[in-house]
């Protein structure tokens, strides 16, 4: 019995001292691997920072395109020009009056005032026909002396009916009113010379000149 016990102790020891040697022997079991899990742990590490990188990048402005500012802008040129409101009035005035015709209507007219100084300066309007009373403006005269003349539509420079405002109209064109002395009237800038009534058509042929071309 004691024998068999000892041998039974014997192969016990044997089995511990063999399984000690065999457990050294034996490879470490994820010794492979680790290196290849470090490997892939730094690709992933690098991969992640690259990828920061990039996208910081993308989401940053570009710092080379220009940057437009209100002094560049092509409006700053206009609202430093001179506006034209600025601009010094014209030095002209308006003639205004009545019209008269010895019918019972008055026909289409032209007006003008011929200087004073200079026959060959003068301004014009046209007046419709009118079966009533009619008035009219000649706007934008410069500021100087003229004389003031109506004729009808048809006139031309060898026949012509002509009216104007003269002392006769001034006398209230009954006797012994019989002055047919063409008025001069002066005309000033920013002001309506007012009251030039072309009613004297009754100076006769020829007593007033022929309308301007």
């Amino acid at each position: 019995m004691a024998a068999i016990e000892d041998r039974l102790e014997e192969l016990f020891v044997n089995d511990a001292n063999n399984r000690r040697v065999t457990s050294v022997n034996i490879p470490p079991r994820h010794g492979p691997w680790r290196g290849v899990v470090a490997l892939t742990a730094v690709a992933v590490i690098v991969g992640v920072v690259a990828l920061a990188a990039i996208l910081a990048l993308r989401g940053e402005p570009q710092a080379a395109a220009p940057k437009v500012t209100a002094s560049s802008a092509p409006a700053t040129s206009i609202a430093t020009s001179t506006p034209v409101t600025s601009a010094a009035p014209i030095a002209a005035g308006a003639i205004t009056g009545e019209l008269a015709y010895p019918s019972d209507f008055i026909p289409a007219l032209k007006i003008f005032a011929i200087s004073a100084s200079d026959s060959r300066k003068w301004y014009r309007v046209d007046t419709p026909l009118s079966r009533t009373s009619l008035s009219y403006v000649l706007p934008n005269v410069p500021a100087g002396t003229y004389r003031v003349y109506a004729y009808t539509q048809e006139s031309t420079t060898t026949n012509w009916a002509g009216g104007s405002y003269t002392e006769y109209v001034r006398c209230g064109m009954q006797p012994p009113c019989s002055d047919h002395t063409v008025i001069v009237i002066t005309v000033s800038a920013g002001h309506t010379t007012e009251g030039v009534n072309l009613r004297d058509w009754y100076a006769g042929q020829g007593a007033y000149p022929p309308p301007p071309q």
